[in-house]
């Protein structure tokens, strides 16, 4: 979930992409780039963990073997 501030700089960065200044619009553009490959790199990230994790784990089964 984004906080507060998230959705105001993601909103200002939408509202700048459409301004004139080349600066600014291609500023404005990279930044929402730049925060869904965080994000995707975050998923990637918790997806080996989990996956490393569960590999390392012992579980007991309900005949009292474990695996």
């Amino acid at each position: 979930m984004l906080n507060p501030r998230g959705a105001a700089g993601l909103l200002l960065c939408f509202k700048l992409h459409e301004s004139r200044m080349a600066a600014a619009s291609s500023t404005a553009a990279g930044t929402p780039r730049k925060q869904v490959m965080f994000v995707v790199d975050k998923v990637v990230e918790a997806d080996r963990h989990l996956l490393l994790s569960s590999e390392l784990e012992s579980i007991t089964l309900p005949d009292g073997t474990t695996r």
